[in-house]
């Protein structure tokens, strides 16, 4: 069930996500398959550890957002993040600044609006480095 909740449930609110669990639960239980009643996320993923750094580099406390930054951890995926308050993008650039990357890695970072946003985009996919998208509209 983790691996369906940070493949599948990634791109979805927290509400969506509940009700998705409930529904892999009952899809398990009806099948005669033993789960937690309770899923907790952290409790599988979650590192004390590295939780408190992300704190540290302002990532907020509540557990929507460690739920989140576990989540990106653990994906392949592109991530997808409605941050109306910028917090994300803020924790995001602090977190890949202090990783220990080589010299000269870092990620870029752009904005849908900006005028040269589809040049930005081919050198990150052509040099295979990591791209910070702010700003999309809805």
């Amino acid at each position: 069930m983790s691996a369906a909740y940070v493949t599948l449930a990634s791109g979805f609110t927290q509400k969506y996500r509940s009700l998705l669990l409930t529904k892999w639960q009952r899809a398990l239980n009806s099948e005669y398959i033993s789960c937690n009643h309770e899923f907790i996320l952290q409790e599988l993923f979650g590192d004390t550890f590295t939780i408190r750094d992300w704190h540290a580099n302002g990532l907020p406390k509540d557990n929507i957002s460690i739920d989140n930054a576990i989540i990106m951890q653990k994906t392949r995926q592109y991530v997808v993040c409605v941050d109306p308050q910028m917090q994300a993008v803020a924790w995001i650039k602090s977190q890949w600044k202090l990783e220990g990357k080589q010299p000269g890695d870092h990620i870029r970072s752009t904005t849908i609006r900006d005028v040269n946003f589809k040049k930005h985009l081919e050198i990150a996919i052509e040099l295979g480095v990591p791209m910070l998208i702010s700003e999309l509209p809805e």
